[in-house]
Protein backbone atom coordinates (compact mmCIF):
# COMPACT_ATOMS: atom_id res chain seq x y z
CA UNK A 1 0.00 0.00 0.00
CA UNK A 2 1.14 3.65 -0.29
CA UNK A 3 1.93 3.81 3.45
CA UNK A 4 4.32 0.93 3.40
CA UNK A 5 6.07 2.43 0.02
CA UNK A 6 6.19 6.07 2.04
CA UNK A 7 8.24 4.49 5.30
CA UNK A 8 10.71 2.93 2.61
CA UNK A 9 11.94 5.99 1.72
CA UNK A 10 12.65 7.25 5.83
CA UNK A 11 15.99 6.86 5.63
CA UNK A 12 16.94 8.68 2.83
CA UNK A 13 15.14 11.86 4.52
CA UNK A 14 16.03 14.60 6.55
CA UNK A 15 14.15 14.67 9.48
CA UNK A 16 13.43 18.48 9.73
CA UNK A 17 13.33 18.79 5.72
CA UNK A 18 9.77 18.46 3.71
CA UNK A 19 9.13 16.38 0.57
CA UNK A 20 7.15 15.64 -2.55
CA UNK A 21 4.87 12.94 -2.98
CA UNK A 22 2.83 11.95 -5.78
CA UNK A 23 1.13 8.47 -6.98
CA UNK A 24 2.19 8.68 -10.50
CA UNK A 25 -0.92 7.99 -12.36
CA UNK A 26 -1.94 11.50 -13.65
CA UNK A 27 -0.74 14.50 -15.63
CA UNK A 28 -1.09 18.03 -14.56
CA UNK A 29 0.88 21.23 -15.08
CA UNK A 30 1.08 21.71 -10.80
CA UNK A 31 3.16 24.33 -9.88
CA UNK A 32 5.23 22.03 -7.56
CA UNK A 33 7.60 25.16 -6.13
CA UNK A 34 4.31 27.08 -5.36
CA UNK A 35 3.37 23.85 -3.64
CA UNK A 36 6.44 23.84 -1.59
CA UNK A 37 6.15 27.23 -0.58
CA UNK A 38 2.17 27.14 0.17
CA UNK A 39 3.33 24.19 2.77
CA UNK A 40 6.31 26.17 4.47
CA UNK A 41 3.38 29.18 4.38
CA UNK A 42 0.75 27.12 6.56
CA UNK A 43 2.89 24.81 9.06
CA UNK A 44 0.74 21.69 8.40
CA UNK A 45 2.45 18.59 8.48
CA UNK A 46 1.01 17.70 5.01
CA UNK A 47 -0.19 19.57 2.20
CA UNK A 48 -2.06 17.61 -0.68
CA UNK A 49 -2.53 19.63 -4.43
CA UNK A 50 -6.40 19.90 -4.71
CA UNK A 51 -8.14 19.79 -8.16
CA UNK A 52 -11.75 19.85 -10.07
CA UNK A 53 -11.70 16.31 -11.91
CA UNK A 54 -12.47 16.88 -16.06
CA UNK A 55 -16.88 16.51 -16.34
CA UNK A 56 -17.24 13.04 -18.74
CA UNK A 57 -20.49 14.36 -19.48
CA UNK A 58 -22.65 17.35 -20.31
CA UNK A 59 -24.94 18.61 -18.16
CA UNK A 60 -28.32 19.73 -18.64
CA UNK A 61 -30.12 22.05 -16.75
CA UNK A 62 -34.55 21.75 -16.86
CA UNK A 63 -37.45 23.40 -16.26
CA UNK A 64 -40.49 21.07 -16.15
CA UNK A 65 -39.88 18.76 -18.75
CA UNK A 66 -37.74 21.45 -21.05
CA UNK A 67 -34.04 22.41 -21.29
CA UNK A 68 -33.18 25.40 -20.38
CA UNK A 69 -28.96 25.16 -20.83
CA UNK A 70 -26.61 22.66 -22.10
CA UNK A 71 -23.01 23.01 -21.69
CA UNK A 72 -20.94 19.77 -22.96
CA UNK A 73 -18.79 18.62 -20.24
CA UNK A 74 -18.33 21.79 -18.10
CA UNK A 75 -14.84 22.02 -16.17
CA UNK A 76 -16.75 23.42 -12.82
CA UNK A 77 -18.28 19.64 -12.54
CA UNK A 78 -18.13 18.33 -9.02
CA UNK A 79 -16.13 19.28 -5.71
CA UNK A 80 -12.46 19.43 -5.36
CA UNK A 81 -10.53 16.10 -4.85
CA UNK A 82 -7.59 14.79 -3.97
CA UNK A 83 -4.82 15.55 -7.14
CA UNK A 84 -1.79 13.46 -6.28
CA UNK A 85 0.37 15.88 -5.53
CA UNK A 86 1.61 15.66 -1.84
CA UNK A 87 4.33 17.91 0.11
CA UNK A 88 4.98 16.07 3.75
CA UNK A 89 6.96 16.80 7.07
CA UNK A 90 9.02 13.55 7.86
CA UNK A 91 6.98 13.52 10.49
CA UNK A 92 3.89 12.38 8.78
CA UNK A 93 5.42 8.78 8.82
CA UNK A 94 4.90 8.32 12.13
CA UNK A 95 0.82 7.76 10.93
CA UNK A 96 2.08 5.05 8.87
CA UNK A 97 1.67 1.38 10.96
CA UNK A 98 3.22 -0.71 8.26
CA UNK A 99 3.03 -2.58 4.88
CA UNK A 100 -0.86 -3.16 4.97
CA UNK A 101 -1.18 1.03 6.11
CA UNK A 102 -3.38 3.51 3.15
CA UNK A 103 -1.92 6.06 3.12
CA UNK A 104 -5.40 8.09 2.12
CA UNK A 105 -7.29 5.94 4.71
CA UNK A 106 -6.14 6.42 8.78
CA UNK A 107 -3.15 8.93 7.91
CA UNK A 108 -4.81 11.00 5.70
CA UNK A 109 -7.50 11.22 8.29
CA UNK A 110 -5.82 11.86 10.99
CA UNK A 111 -4.00 14.36 9.49
CA UNK A 112 -7.41 16.10 8.72
CA UNK A 113 -8.78 15.72 12.03
CA UNK A 114 -6.11 17.29 13.64
CA UNK A 115 -5.93 20.62 11.72
CA UNK A 116 -2.07 19.44 10.03
CA UNK A 117 -3.87 18.85 6.40
CA UNK A 118 -3.39 21.68 4.02
CA UNK A 119 -5.49 21.78 0.80
CA UNK A 120 -3.27 23.58 -1.75
CA UNK A 121 -5.71 24.00 -4.99
CA UNK A 122 -4.32 24.03 -8.08
CA UNK A 123 -6.62 25.39 -11.26
CA UNK A 124 -4.55 24.16 -13.93
CA UNK A 125 -4.87 21.07 -15.86
CA UNK A 126 -5.15 18.28 -14.62
CA UNK A 127 -5.92 14.39 -15.74
CA UNK A 128 -5.91 11.09 -13.94
CA UNK A 129 -4.51 7.81 -15.96
CA UNK A 130 -6.60 5.32 -14.26
CA UNK A 131 -8.68 3.66 -17.16
CA UNK A 132 -8.21 2.59 -20.41
CA UNK A 133 -10.53 5.55 -21.41
CA UNK A 134 -7.74 7.56 -19.32
CA UNK A 135 -5.04 6.48 -21.66
CA UNK A 136 -6.32 7.04 -24.61
CA UNK A 137 -7.65 10.56 -24.19
CA UNK A 138 -4.00 11.42 -22.80
CA UNK A 139 -2.94 10.02 -25.95
CA UNK A 140 -4.85 11.90 -28.08
CA UNK A 141 -3.72 14.86 -26.01
CA UNK A 142 -0.49 13.98 -26.77
CA UNK A 143 -0.27 13.26 -30.26
CA UNK A 144 -2.02 16.71 -31.01
CA UNK A 145 0.29 18.45 -28.64
CA UNK A 146 -2.45 19.90 -26.88
CA UNK A 147 -1.48 19.32 -23.56
CA UNK A 148 -1.83 22.65 -21.44
CA UNK A 149 1.35 24.24 -20.86
CA UNK A 150 3.59 26.90 -22.18
CA UNK A 151 5.02 25.16 -25.19
CA UNK A 152 5.11 28.18 -27.20
CA UNK A 153 8.43 29.33 -29.88
CA UNK A 154 9.22 31.42 -26.41
CA UNK A 155 9.46 28.38 -24.21
CA UNK A 156 12.82 26.68 -22.97
CA UNK A 157 11.57 23.56 -24.08
CA UNK A 158 10.26 24.08 -27.33
CA UNK A 159 12.64 22.95 -29.66
CA UNK A 160 12.51 19.47 -27.02
CA UNK A 161 8.91 18.78 -27.35
CA UNK A 162 8.70 17.51 -31.17
CA UNK A 163 11.35 15.15 -30.30
CA UNK A 164 10.01 14.15 -26.95
CA UNK A 165 6.53 13.81 -28.36
CA UNK A 166 7.67 11.40 -30.91
CA UNK A 167 9.64 9.08 -28.67
CA UNK A 168 6.78 8.90 -26.09
CA UNK A 169 4.60 8.54 -28.98
CA UNK A 170 6.45 5.38 -30.07
CA UNK A 171 7.04 3.91 -27.11
CA UNK A 172 4.06 3.69 -26.32
CA UNK A 173 2.39 3.08 -29.84
CA UNK A 174 4.84 -0.32 -29.03
CA UNK A 175 3.76 -1.21 -25.74
CA UNK A 176 -0.18 -0.92 -27.07
CA UNK A 177 1.02 -3.14 -29.96
CA UNK A 178 2.40 -5.43 -28.16
CA UNK A 179 -0.16 -5.59 -25.46
CA UNK A 180 -2.71 -6.51 -28.28
CA UNK A 181 -1.02 -8.49 -30.66
CA UNK A 182 0.10 -11.03 -27.10
CA UNK A 183 -3.51 -10.01 -25.54
CA UNK A 184 -1.81 -9.08 -22.50
CA UNK A 185 -3.98 -7.14 -19.74
CA UNK A 186 -2.84 -3.85 -19.80
CA UNK A 187 -1.11 -2.43 -16.33
CA UNK A 188 -3.74 -0.74 -14.02
CA UNK A 189 -2.82 2.08 -12.26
Amino acid sequence: MTGGRLLRVRDYLEPSAPFCMTYGDGLSNIDIRAEIAFHSEHGCKATVACVRPPARFGRIVMEGSKVVSFEEKPRVEGGLINGGFFVLNPAVLDLVSGDHTVWEKEPMEQLAASGELAAWVHHGFWQPMDTLRDMMSLNALWTAIRLPGNYGPDSRCAHSVPRVRRRAHRDIRRSWDAATRKRLPLPVG
